[in-house]
């Protein structure tokens, strides 16, 4: 063989692919990279769903764990339970300071078992309106529930106390065992004997030697 057919043949083998080829290779390549996306896709949906559904059951478990603790302590008030309270706050019957209802509720119109009830929208506002519950809403809660949603109140002591120090003469301070974070202006505690308790509200704190601290409230009376 000459070397000259043997130069041809060489460059024909090395002509490369046709457009055909080429058309057909880019196809394949785009199928091949959409399936890719498309699962990738897909894949992050599931993904998301399920971190969605997770933070959902967490928050859940959260809240009825927060629930079920405080309704277990619905109306705890320690051995004050069974003595007469003297509630020396200003306004001792209002949602927020009457102590001698410790559980109670507020159901939304609309969803009483049996009822359909459908939200105005997917996230509402919320109502203005007392009426919306039953029986209605008080003032305090006004414009701070989403409507369709029942109200749970629930009142009780916390577990937590503080040995008192003496003497204890003064109508207007009360001075107690505590570290700086245990009570704050605005709180209401109960100061008792286990015989004769008195609630009020602190409306001043002031750290006295020996780490106790001092709660001050004019709205306070003698604890009789």
């Amino acid at each position: 063989m000459s070397t000259q057919t043997s130069s041809f043949r060489l460059r024909g083998a090395q002509r490369g692919v046709t457009m055909i080829e080429l058309m057909i290779a880019l196809l394949l390549g785009i199928v091949l990279t959409g399936g890719t996306i498309q699962i990738f896709i897909s894949n992050r949906a599931t993904y998301a769903f399920n971190e969605g559904l997770a933070r959902l059951q967490e928050n859940g478990r959260f809240a009825l764990d927060t629930l079920s603790y405080h309704a277990r302590l619905a109306g705890y008030l320690g051995c004050l339970s069974e003595v007469p309270r003297y509630n020396n706050l200003n306004t001792p019957t209002t949602l927020p300071f009457n102590f001698e209802e410790g559980l109670g509720g507020y159901e939304a119109i609309g969803t009483s078992p049996g009822e359909a009830f459908a939200a105005a929208a997917l996230n509402p506002p919320n109502s203005n309106d007392a009426s919306d519950w039953a029986p209605s809403l008080p003032a305090e809660l006004v414009g701070s529930v989403v409507p369709g949603s029942d109200v749970l109140v629930i009142r009780h002591a916390s577990p937590t106390s503080h040995t008192l120090l003496s003497p204890f003469t003064s109508s207007t301070v009360v001075t107690a065992v505590a570290t700086a974070d245990d009570n704050g202006g605005g709180e209401t505690p109960i100061v008792s004997d286990c015989q004769k308790p008195s609630i009020f509200q602190i409306t001043g704190v002031a750290n006295t030697p020996g780490a106790s601290r001092s709660g001050t409230s004019p709205r306070q009376r003698p604890a009789t």
